[in-house]
């Protein structure tokens, strides 16, 4: 688990707009695995793609977090949003998985704002000419319908949709959504619980790259781990 392998898609939409390179970092869980000095590697990751933009897309912290595992994080990004437009959405770990509320007790929406991340909970922005649709977790109940986030743009521009839970794939494909990126399920984790995963339909998809005419879809299987410190199954 602490093999971090940076895995690349060419993901083509049938639209006018200039190209982008985006790195997207889920599942962190800072404080499991990963620690403050793994996370000093995602500098030099960003260095070395030199990104349009940099996504965290949800538990990047869990209940587990210190409080001194997250300040040191803020250092870490507020450095990378210093370079590179970076964008934030909620976990179900941020939420509160098992009890506790990073949300809340560490105020993350408020810190990331302030060092200059843009928090995306059920928001809408550019990123130069494309949209980029944060959504809150899928365990929010009360979260805005996706349809009338998207009523409002400009479907000539490709529309990417950041959800932390990999879900409703044929609703998003209606909407017109070109292309969702989600995490959280780790790939399985732990060999074989990916193929019977993948047997049992536990999430739309569990891990890597999907395209169904003009939808496109990527689970990344995070950075970190959850729960312990082994993975076997993808990196």
């Amino acid at each position: 688990a602490k093999n971090t392998v940076i895995t690349t898609y060419d993901v083509i939409i049938n639209k006018s707009f200039v190209d982008k390179s985006l790195m997207v970092v889920s599942d962190i869980h800072l404080g499991t695995v990963v620690t403050k000095a793994d996370l000093t590697e995602l500098s030099e990751h960003a260095e070395a793609i030199a990104p349009s933009g940099i996504i965290l897309l949800g538990d990047i912290y869990d209940e587990g977090t210190t409080q001194d595992e997250f300040d040191y994080s803020l250092q870490v990004f507020k450095i990378l949003a210093s370079k590179y437009p970076v964008y934030y959405i909620e976990g179900n770990h941020e939420i509160g998985f098992q009890g506790g509320s990073p949300l809340r007790e560490f105020n993350i929406v408020k810190k990331l704002k302030e060092i200059g991340i843009k928090v995306l909970l059920d928001d809408v922005t550019k990123l130069d000419d494309i949209y980029l649709i944060g959504r809150k977790d899928y365990v929010v109940k009360k979260r805005e319908a996706l349809k009338d986030l998207t009523e409002p743009l400009d479907t000539s521009k490709p529309l990417i949709l950041l959800d932390h839970q990999p879900h409703d794939y044929e609703l998003n494909e209606q909407l017109g959504i070109d292309l969702q990126l989600s995490g959280h399920t780790h790939a399985g984790q732990v060999f074989p619980m990916l193929p019977l995963w993948n047997l049992l339909g536990i999430n739309e998809m569990n891990y890597g790259y999907r395209h169904d005419d003009n939808f496109n879809a990527i689970v990344s299987s995070g950075m970190g781990t959850w729960g312990f410190a082994m993975r076997t199954s993808k990196n």
